[in-house]
């Protein structure tokens, strides 16, 4: 088949979805699918574009399996500031829009175009490609929006809370299909739409590579790095932001002065959580910026338990789990000084 992609990150770029979408993108081409991805310039790290690809708003590379092709991200510096990103998916959603048209030959028919949400407005750039090119939409949906931003109170205006709302419900009706990643996200989905809808969302949950992630020593030199010994850790990877429930993790620090707790990832709430674990005396919680290792080479054990939970309303796969050591990709350490950031 030939194939659109669209989605907000790819290698190099960082993000988790950017992990995800490639692995996808890699087994499909391995297939022997003909794949054109429509993507951002990488920003994820920094929260702005790479030095290194500056200069051009669009970028195309020629891959074996099809082309990948990046446009600028409009990324702003203030994570919180929701109507300013607002603003830069839109505009990065625009500038897919004419990118994904060109993919593979202008305007020429393909057999699917997938699209990965958020962005939600991902899903109107697909169902334009996908009207344009002759194709149906496959909507991937790694996280509900607006959801999670209502629910957090980080969207409070009743306009934009009822504008987010028909563009999600309007994405849902356009797609053939609709992919979420757990049965309380595909309830979730189905309940905004008509019962005629409900067959088109489906479960396809998310991987873990096996093979390259697997538990090893404990005593890694990322403990060495923190200078946590060989005690007890709790870690949490992944995003700091207000849909994680990590003032659980602030309290449990909190009862818990005997186990070390490691909060590894960046987002809009990182500062908030910092701030929280001082005022509350948690002299073992770290709260680091993320940095992406290598499972095989020392750095896939962290710790006894991995953490990973969202705030009530908030649903998604994995909320409230405990995983095995290795079982996650991301860890980090301070790219000030390689310490931990003591809340004392």
């Amino acid at each position: 088949m030939k194939i659109v992609v669209l989605c907000p990150h790819f290698a190099p770029d960082t993000a988790p979805t950017g992990t995800v979408m490639t692995r996808i993108v890699d087994e499909l081409a391995r297939r022997g699918h003909e794949l054109h991805v429509v993507t951002s310039l990488p920003w994820y790290a920094a929260h702005s574009v790479e030095p290194e690809w500056l200069g051009r708003w669009i970028r195309t590379e020629r891959v074996a399996s099809g082309s990948i092709t990046r446009v600028q991200p409009f990324p702003g510096a203030d994570k919180s500031n929701l109507a300013r990103r607002a603003v830069g998916f839109i505009g990065f959603s625009l500038l897919a829009t004419v990118a994904a048209m060109r993919s593979g030959g202008w305007f020429r028919r393909v057999d699917v175009v997938l699209a990965m949400s958020p962005p939600l407005t991902l899903g109107a750039t697909g169902w334009i490609v996908g009207r344009v090119r002759r194709a149906p939409l496959v909507f991937n949906i790694q996280d509900v929006f607006p959801d999670a931003a209502i629910r957090t109170g980080a969207i409070s205006s009743p306009l934009i809370v009822r504008l987010a709302r028909r563009l999600e419900r309007w994405s849902y009706r356009r797609a053939a299909a609709v992919t979420v990643l757990s049965e309380d996200l595909r309830r979730n989905v189905i309940s905004k739409l008509a019962p005629r809808f409900g067959d088109r969302v489906h479960v396809i949950t998310n991987f873990v590579d096996t093979e390259a992630i697997t538990p090893q020593n404990r005593m890694t030199t990322y403990r060495a790095d923190l200078g946590i010994g060989d005690g007890p850790v709790v870690l949490y990877a992944g995003n700091v932001g207000f849909s994680q429930s990590l003032d659980l993790v602030v309290e449990a620090a909190r009862r818990c002065p005997e186990i070390t707790f490691v909060v590894n990832g960046d987002g809009a709430a990182r500062a908030e959580l910092r701030w929280v674990g001082r005022i509350r005396r948690c002299r073992r919680l770290a709260a680091l910026p993320a940095r992406l290792v290598s499972a095989g080479k020392g750095g896939g054990t962290r710790g006894p338990l991995f953490s990973r939970r969202l705030r009530p309303g908030c649903t998604g796969p994995g909320s409230g789990a405990l995983a095995a050591p290795g079982a996650h990709l991301w860890g980090g350490v301070c790219r000030e000084s390689g310490r931990a950031y003591p809340c004392d």
